[in-house]
């Protein structure tokens, strides 16, 4: 949209009938070259997360939105050469040019008469293809689902010793039930649809090859699976209610006691991973692999607040496999993850679709001698300087790519995901387990979607601890959030060679600079012929981020870095105090937990402030935190995913020093339902 000068000389408009006074007003040319007269109250965005209004269409360019209601109305819909109906471009322009409808001066008696014929004549707009296709769906899995509850009541198939019995609470759906289904419209059934309220124990149903995972094993070959304990509940006082009541961390406004009609248990194999970037994926893709692996069914979806995956730190990272600079503390899980990465570099065609270059991480040195020819040519660093080859690196890779590797795997392995998601609220039921979750949709305005869920891992970087504490208002968990800057900026840069193509690592750049800690990386990406350069900022703080603010760019603050790296890139006419030829620049926060370690482990619910007398602490399903990574994120997110589907289903090395610091939990709380009071987030 091009602005033009107000128009000084042009008639006022005629003020709408009914309003005290004239708006006042800005004349600007819209994008079919008419005149626009916006009146006070509205902002332009391009914010193109959001829908318009009125065509209820994801705006693609740009928007105005009111300042009252948050309201917007998309550029298709005022331009006069779009597709939108007359109606919509009339309402539009109505909006913008007169009042927004959200006015309490806005009434039928002032509507602008042409336009009230054109809305007395507008027939309801129809709904939407996808609601459509998706209601259609529902109703095919809601009646196949009673068919196949009253066929395995009706005619229950032979019993076979060599088949695992479970509780009919834990019945999950075979994958050709669920086959081309929305993932979040099923819900086991449960023991009140299925079982009579004189009978002490649910009925008892063959799942051979349905059951869900707890004795699954991890990726590496040659582990036995270590099954664990499943803890006892008391059937009979199970058994005396009609349905299982749930303690609701609940906001106003809509009702969490049920999911499509059902209660989900908190035995069903359901999981929400809260978090899009390389940690949370890798997690997916884990525990989907484990899943598959025991032939059991299942429902993983990740939410996120952003858009797509990938697209806070993780899409920043410089793609450097390394364990060298890893902190001893951390050798175990580096261990994991660097045995998780060769599995992954052995699959066919991973080293191109990563981008993935072995033998191509150096460490820059300056007490030495080395050989000019062997330095890149966008790198200089004066005569003692010398190169060698960094003996921890498993080589570099594009991170864009892995962002996308990582997503094709995890819809192949039928991970649903849910974007511009944040997680509201919980709910457990009366033996203090898991059961729910709702989503809120920042696309839609006071939209809310529920989702069953036994498992809930939290694992959304330096916004975890945010998340955590508004989630769960009652928890006694005490977790650090310890944030650093990464800041980062490229130059264009010719990589004609493999000489050229190098990472490069060094790590007493910026000894002397007190904002930045010492190491600083050169990453070359010959297929946009750039170089990235990345510094990590030294001071260190406490906030909590909310996960809104990922939403908001972020300013870049390169001064210092730009001036410590200007006399080891070499390139004619570069000078790097002059900005403009810096191609992009940016910040990214990264975070690590107590101890500056990252945090592998579940939360108990006598730490999350829910009721402890009746053994919940003892269950292997509920919530769980995977964060802290720090700048290692990228190298150690397969190692974590690895640890928390051990510490989930067993069958692996439980890893110790990454759980949960020390905690007590008040003496009022143990024998009391604590219900933590939850907000949306």
């Amino acid at each position: 949209m091009s602005t033009g000068p107000p128009d000084q000389g042009g008639p006022p408009k005629k003020p709408r009938e009914g309003t005290a006074k004239q708006e006042s007003q800005q004349v600007l040319t819209n994008d079919d070259g008419t005149q626009l007269n916006v009146v006070d109250g509205w902002e332009q965005m391009k914010i193109k997360t959001q829908k318009c209004k009125l065509c209820e269409e994801r705006i693609r360019k740009w928007s105005w939105r009111c300042k009252k209601c948050l309201r917007h109305i998309c550029s298709e819909c005022l331009d006069s050469n779009s597709t939108r109906s007359d109606y919509q471009k009339a309402a539009s322009r109505d909006h913008v040019e007169v009042l927004c409808w959200c006015d309490p001066r806005f009434g039928l008696s002032q509507t602008n008469p042409a336009f009230s014929n054109m809305q007395a004549s507008q027939p309801p707009p129809p709904k939407r293809f996808e609601e459509e296709a998706r209601a259609r769906e529902a109703q095919k899995l809601a009646a196949a689902t009673r068919e196949a509850r009253t066929k395995g009541i009706t005619k229950p198939k032979p019993k076979k010793k060599a088949a695992k019995e479970l509780p009919e609470s834990a019945a999950v759906p075979s994958p050709s039930e669920t086959a081309g289904k929305p993932e979040d419209d099923f819900v086991p059934s449960t023991k009140a649809e299925n079982d009579g309220p004189g009978q002490r124990a649910p009925r008892k149903r063959k799942l051979a090859t349905r059951q869900p995972v707890r004795g699954g094993t991890d990726e590496t070959p040659g582990e036995e699976a270590t099954p664990r304990k499943k803890p006892k509940v008391d059937h009979q006082q199970q058994d005396t209610t009609s349905a299982i009541s749930t303690v609701s961390h609940a906001a106003p406004g809509y009702d969490i006691t049920t999911v499509n009609g059902t209660h989900p248990t908190a035995d069903d194999f359901h999981i929400t991973i809260l978090g899009a970037g390389f940690v949370g994926l890798f997690v997916a893709r884990q525990l989907a692999l484990e899943a598959k692996k025991a032939g059991a069914a299942y429902n993983i979806t990740v939410v996120d607040v952003q858009s797509a995956v990938c697209q806070a730190a993780s899409a920043h990272c410089d793609g450097i496999l390394s364990t060298e600079d890893v902190p001893e503390a951390w050798h175990s899980l580096a261990q994991k993850a660097k045995e998780a990465w060769l599995g992954i570099l052995a699959l066919p065609n991973a080293h191109q679709k990563l981008d993935f270059s072995a033998k191509t991480s150096f460490i820059v040195y300056e007490d030495g001698l080395y050989d000019r020819e062997d330095l890149p040519s966008w790198f200089t660093g004066g005569e003692d300087v010398y190169l060698q080859a960094s003996q921890g690196s498993l080589g570099r890779l594009d991170s864009t790519k892995l962002a996308s590797w990582l997503l094709a795997e995890c819809q192949n392995l039928d991970v649903s995901f849910r974007f511009n998601h944040t997680i509201a609220n919980t709910s457990f039921d009366d033996y203090s387990k898991l059961t729910g979750i709702h989503l809120q949709d920042y696309s839609k305005e006071g939209s809310f979607e529920a989702l069953s869920c036994s498992n809930l891992i939290l694992a959304a970087g330096p916004f975890t601890t945010y998340i955590f504490d508004q989630l769960f208002a009652n928890q006694v968990v005490s977790i650090d959030n310890n944030i650093r800057a990464a800041h980062w900026f490229t130059i264009s840069a010719t990589i004609e060679s493999a000489i050229d193509d190098v990472a490069l690592r060094l790590p007493k750049a910026a000894a002397t600079e007190r904002k930045l800690q010492d190491q600083i990386t050169m990453v070359a990406r010959p297929t946009a012929n750039t170089v990235k350069v990345t510094g990590f900022g030294a001071a260190v703080s406490k906030v909590r981020l909310p996960p809104e603010q990922a939403l908001q760019a972020r300013a870049a603050k390169t001064n210092e870095l730009r001036a410590l790296t200007a006399p080891y890139l070499n390139r004619e006419g570069l000078n790097l105090k002059d900005k403009k030829q810096v191609q992009a620049a940016g910040r990214s926060e990264l975070s690590t937990a107590d101890g500056d370690a990252p945090i592998i482990d579940r939360v108990p619910a006598s730490a999350l402030g829910i009721s402890t007398s009746n053994g919940a602490d003892g269950y292997s399903n509920g919530v769980w935190l995977c964060y802290g990574f720090g700048r290692h994120g990228t190298l150690l997110a397969p190692g974590a995913a690895r640890v928390l589907a051990s510490k989930m289903f067993g069958g692996g090395e439980e890893m110790d020093g990454f759980g949960l610091p020390a905690y007590e939990v008040p003496e009022a709380q143990v024998h009391s339902k604590g219900k933590g009071k939850a907000k949306a987030v």
